[in-house]
């Protein structure tokens, strides 16, 4: 996908992360990006969902091969869980930029400006992403507002700033390879470049080794509300499992996308 580059609105409006994300062609954002008061993005989800819901009645209309397993159900997504796991503790935290409890970043990049990203906690919790949304650049935001929008199967998760500034320029790269988020999001996987308002220091951010502490803490939390999700689901994943269905390959696909992205913004909030 070549990355729009919106010729048509003026450089004073704010566009629609829905158009930004190919979903439409034309829509000017009315909401300051506060899209859960919108009602253009409720009729957009809602639309959405309903085609999403007619594609899965189709495909289980079709034969599916059976995977059988001698393992129990509660056995194959404990070994799912800690593989999600294992994949975030062995991977370790950049020295040279701060991090939020929100689990992004921001790294000095000279001239005043500091590069923004996720860190990996959220980029393997998300997997590959299908799109990316941006702030229309410039725009100064807040510190813990949104300025990207990171899009899959119909539903959003607001990236927030960890630091009030200017956007000066977004990774438009990730228009034709927003998979980089998920598997590289402390270099190619930048998402903006912004302009502080003031100096970043650790008053309000943490270095990577307080911040490690933090993603240690957040993966018992995310441990925690996937074994109360699968408590809630248990029925359907037993009859699932032990008759011989079709094994899921991620708790996103088990949850669905807008319940699973509705846990990791409980991340991604101040």
């Amino acid at each position: 996908m070549t990355p729009s580059t919106h010729h048509i609105i003026p450089e004073s409006e704010r566009y629609c992360i829905w158009m930004d994300a190919g979903v439409v062609d034309y829509k000017l954002c009315t909401c300051l990006f506060k899209c859960d008061e919108c009602e253009f993005d409720a009729q957009i989800r809602t639309h959405t969902n309903a085609a999403r819901s007619n594609e899965t009645h189709q495909a289980q209309a079709q034969p599916v091969t059976p995977v059988r397993s001698s393992r129990s159900a509660d056995d194959y997504y404990a070994m799912m869980l800690q593989n999600v796991l294992r994949s975030i503790e062995g991977q370790s935290l950049p020295e040279d930029r701060f991090y939020s409890s929100q689990h992004t970043w921001a790294k000095e990049d000279g001239d005043g400006l500091y590069v923004l990203g996720i860190d990996h906690f959220i980029g393997t919790m998300l997997g590959a992403a299908h799109s990316v949304a941006f702030s229309v650049s410039p725009t100064h935001i807040k510190a813990g507002e949104p300025y990207a929008w990171i899009v899959a199967n119909g539903e959003t998760v607001a990236v927030r700033s960890p630091i009030a500034g200017t956007i000066v320029e977004n990774n438009t790269a990730l228009a034709d390879r927003s998979s980089v988020i998920h598997s590289d999001p402390y270099t190619k996987g930048w998402i903006a470049k912004i302009r502080p308002d003031e100096t970043v220091s650790t008053l309000t951010l943490r270095r990577s080794d307080k911040a490690a502490q933090v993603m240690k803490d957040d993966c018992a939390r995310y441990e925690d509300r996937i074994h109360s999700e699968l408590q809630r689901l248990q029925t359907h994943i037993d009859s699932t499992m032990y008759d011989g269905g079709t094994a899921l390959e991620n708790f996103e696909e088990m949850f669905g996308t807008k319940k699973y992205y509705e846990l990791l913004e409980g991340f991604l909030r101040p």
